[in-house]
């Protein structure tokens, strides 16, 4: 990787890891065993991976326009999870006390005295049989801050012992289904481009999902079921020797009772997890939508195609504001399409696109209605000795734009390179890794197997530290933000299990094995490419899908 130029500003050092994230594998959904058939539905290659906003939930979409939902089970996350609802319990409490004691100093008929019914005077019951570390018997350990349980996972886990995180299936549901335009005569696929999780308020998730031409948003719910267990003669009558049931013998005697009435006994049935579609946002894009990114405010959200860029309301659907707009009067003078579009994480009026051309513009939606111009461009200059290439203006697209966790930087993914931007430089970037560089000389071959137009996904690091993006032959790469070092792993079971003999290699030796060794044939294999790809923004937990397979690895 390219050394950060002298004058750029680099990330704080005490902030970013020296070295990048090292995944170890955690889990594997969808891996086709020896014994399995080996052909692969196209329907079910997965084309849309996302984690939600705690890291609970997984969702992945497939080209068959099916959402399959993963969610966590592992006892050291459902431990750190109720220690944060204790937590609200403990805040709602110490709320309640103070308001209580205000109110009690106003005077004994105030009418705010008893307990108000949003801060419940007993709190919360969470089930926590675990001894978590947090509450100890013991006064010594307790003021002790270095000591530590051996045997509580989560002291473990600060010793480089945790357990790998665990995901169940929790509910699956066809999103999309295939449709077609009669106006253009065009077949519009079910394929799931992209999948965003809106925050969640209350027990329910909701879920934004698009294909090429419409969103939808589903809400997902996991709920209690009843039924029938039987019927019983008895219910109503308990006790016929006695009491009440000796009234109810003799108005029997009357006729007033029969005592043929059978009522239901009602026993639960366990959970049902329940997708509805709450809102369906269509009719606004002429052209394939790339993809769709929520505000920070959780109230609106963007959709992009390769002319325009679309603002929607999630409670108004079908009314939706164009804000960007580059087709020109005349279609011969198009130069450039938009390939992806971002909003920021922290500002709700302040957004990014990346064109075909390299450039990422990021946009202040106070300055216009229609945003028309930019406030920042980030462009690097053009190489001399690429820039009359064949190759160069489909290289240099960009494939995938995200902001860093913090909004300070931002990084970009084209076919050869990784580039991460300080939003306050527009003049170069302060880190460029060439992901694709050893490709360079088969650019002839990959083109005429289409495989130079494929388009590789890029993440952070729940902590900014690193960068992930994938690539050929199963190959998912890490790299630290301030020097571009890398590891990498191979997304297969025959790597994991050490069968393929490649444990041993370095980063640099495994992509020089796994790539530059194999035909051309090799690497367009679909079953094989790395290009879908989410990190956890709470923890180091990263999803990479490779075909109908999805990996999970943690650090």
């Amino acid at each position: 990787p390219r050394s950060r130029p002298p004058t750029a500003m680099q990330p704080p050092k005490s902030r970013y890891p020296r070295d990048p994230v090292r995944y170890t594998f955690a889990q594997a959904f969808g891996e086709r065993g020896p014994d399995q058939d080996s052909v692969v539905q196209d329907a079910d290659i997965i084309s849309a991976v996302q984690f939600n906003h705690s890291g609970e939930m997984i969702a992945t979409g497939d080209k068959g326009g099916r959402i399959v939902l993963l969610h966590r089970i592992d006892p050291r996350f459902m431990r750190k999870k109720h220690r944060g609802l204790r937590r609200q319990r403990d805040t709602r409490t110490q709320h309640h006390s103070a308001h209580r004691a205000a109110q009690g100093a106003g005077g004994a008929g105030n009418r705010y005295s008893h307990a108000s019914p949003g801060y419940p005077e007993d709190g919360l019951d969470y089930d926590d049989d675990e001894n978590d570390g947090e509450d100890s018997d013991d006064p010594d350990r307790s003021n002790d801050p270095n000591s530590q349980d051996p045997n509580d996972p989560d002291a473990a886990a600060s010793a480089g012992l945790a357990d790998p995180p665990e995901f169940r299936f929790w509910t699956q549901f066809q999103s999309h289904e295939p449709e077609f335009d009669y106006l253009k005569s065009m077949e519009i696929e079910e394929k799931i481009n992209q999948i965003r999780w809106v925050r969640q308020v209350n027990s329910a998730h909701r879920i934004i999902a698009t294909n090429d031409k419409t969103v939808k948003l589903w809400r997902v719910q996991e709920t209690e079921t009843r039924a029938v267990a039987e019927f019983s003669s008895d219910a109503f009558l308990p006790h016929l020797d006695s009491g009440a049931g000796a009234s109810a013998a003799q108005a029997h005697a009357r006729g007033k009772i029969s005592v043929d009435m059978r009522l239901p006994l009602i026993e639960k049935a366990g959970p049902l997890v329940m997708a509805h579609p709450r809102r369906i946002f269509t009719n606004a894009h002429a052209y394939h939508i790339n993809s769709v990114s929520i505000n920070s405010d959780q109230e609106t959200f963007i959709s992009a195609d390769d002319l325009r860029v679309n603002l929607w309301h999630l409670n108004h659907g079908g009314v939706g504001f164009n804000i960007i707009d580059i087709k020109p009067g005349n279609m011969e003078e198009l130069s450039e399409v938009i390939t992806a579009a971002e909003f920021h994480p922290s500002h709700c009026n302040l957004l990014m696109h990346s064109s075909s051309k390299g450039v990422v513009k990021l946009v202040d939606l106070r300055v216009s209605a229609l945003c028309e111009g930019w406030a920042k461009e980030f462009e690097e200059p053009e190489d001399p000795t690429t820039r009359d290439s064949f190759f160069s203006e489909i290289i240099t697209s960009i494939s995938d734009v995200k902001f860093s966790p913090d909004g300070r930087y931002i990084l970009t993914r084209d076919y050869m390179n990784l580039k991460l931007w300080d939003i306050n430089m527009e003049r170069e970037p302060v880190l460029c890794v060439p992901v694709h560089e050893h490709l360079r000389s088969r650019l002839c071959d990959l083109y005429e197997n289409d495989c130079v137009f494929d388009k590789f996904q890029c993440a952070f690091s729940h902590d900014g530290g690193s960068i992930i993006t994938g690539s050929y032959n199963g190959l998912f790469e890490s790299y630290a933000t301030r020097d571009g070092t890398c590891a990498a792993i191979e997304a297969s079971v025959d790597f994991i299990s050490g069968v393929s003999g490649r444990l041993h290699y370095s980063a640099q030796a495994l992509a020089a094995s796994l790539i530059a060794g194999s035909s051309v044939q090799e690497l367009v294999d679909p079953t094989r490419r790395i290009m879908h790809l989410h990190a956890d923004p709470e923890n180091q937990v990263s999803a990479v899908a490779s075909g109908p397979a999805l990996y999970i690895y943690h650090a």
